[in-house]
């Protein structure tokens, strides 16, 4: 499955640039050796920022997670990084749906609901809706 990963650093003030310059060399060496293995698809350096964005491919959340509390960032600094992750859905299965879905409701067919066709009914108050 994939996974976008958005990772969010802080640099405390007590901290030398050097020391943090050293995590950031561990965790690239970590993300680079990922990358290799294919876990990570890409990752990308926020111009700018202390940011650093990832598509991470693995099994479960749960693995994700286990990787996640494993990188020397998170072990050495984790404290001041924020990471938010966001499932992603191949764009060419979304077509597909999406497709699918029109060709429903342009020949008349019900809307799925729990797996079921059901008819969409008009109501004399108000004109019928459709959902997808």
């Amino acid at each position: 499955m994939l996974y976008h990963a958005d990772f969010h650093i802080e640099y405390p003030a007590a901290m030398s640039q050097k020391d943090f310059f050293s995590i950031w060399a561990r965790e690239a060496e970590a993300a680079l050796g990922a990358k290799k293995a294919d876990l990570v698809i890409d990752i990308w350096k926020s111009v700018g920022a202390r940011r650093v964005v990832a598509v991470v491919n693995v099994d479960s959340l749960d693995t994700l997670d286990q990787i996640l509390l494993d990188l020397p960032i998170m072990k050495e600094h984790g404290q001041h990084v924020q990471v938010e992750v966001t499932p992603l859905r191949r764009f060419e299965d979304f077509a597909t749906d999406v497709k699918k879905r029109l060709e429903q409701r342009l020949f008349g067919q019900g809307c799925q609901v729990g797996g079921r066709e059901r008819p969409v009914q008009p109501s004399k108050s108000r004109p019928a809706i459709r959902l997808w």
